[in-house]
């Protein structure tokens, strides 16, 4: 079953779910201020966070100033990359995807 809390995001998805930049994203990966990735792909090149990690770090640490939580983060993406369409079509054809998430494993410094 999809759970909203293990949503992948990328740069580009912290950065709308905390309305910034992606520029500020990896300004905070290069100063270490970002949580460890939950998973690495493409060789490592890229680094993917949970939604709740993200929102749990940026509550913390006063970054989300808005008060987002999981459900509204995943539904501003949906929004954002579906142009509009409601977050019940987003989170049904979601739903395969938590077996894939959880073939990427855990991110271990």
């Amino acid at each position: 079953m999809y759970n909203a809390d293990d949503h992948p995001l990328g740069v580009s998805e912290v950065a709308i779910v905390l309305s910034v930049k992606p520029d500020t994203v990896s300004s905070w990966q290069i100063r270490k201020i970002m949580p460890i990735p939950d998973a690495l792909i493409n060789d490592g090149r890229t680094r993917l966070w949970r939604v709740k990690t993200v929102l749990d770090w940026a509550s913390a640490t006063g970054r989300n100033e808005k008060g987002i939580d999981t459900r509204e983060a995943v539904s501003l993406l949906a929004a954002h990359d579906n142009k509009g369409k409601n977050i019940d079509d987003f989170t049904s054809r979601a739903a395969g995807f938590d077996d894939q998430w959880g073939d990427l494993g855990d991110f271990k410094e």
